[in-house]
């Protein structure tokens, strides 16, 4: 298996609690991706701004055709059910 370390850096910019759950698509598990959170959900307070560490561990054939490519990641709020997506560029052997 290839692991790739991921920092995100969040910060709630409402003047409400926020809760959130960051997560990848069921379709990239079904492959064998496994993506290694600490906490989720989490709440912010107003203005607090938080560094969540994951991993995402990918079976090493993968990287058949290509070292590197992008895996998307979730952000939910799940007070208002508004996700926003972003991208996880991941690297594997030659």
């Amino acid at each position: 298996k290839v692991v790739n370390h991921f920092k995100l850096h969040i910060k709630n910019q409402t003047s409400e609690i926020v809760d959130v759950q960051i997560s990848i698509p069921d379709t990239w598990k079904e492959k064998g991706v496994e993506f290694i959170i600490p906490v989720i959900p989490k709440s912010l307070k107003s203005g607090e701004v938080l560094r969540l560490h994951f991993f995402l561990k990918l079976p090493k054939d993968s990287f058949s055709s290509s070292t590197q490519f992008s895996i998307p990641v979730s952000m939910k709020n799940l007070s208002t059910n508004e996700v926003q997506q972003m991208e996880a560029s991941v690297v594997g052997p030659n």
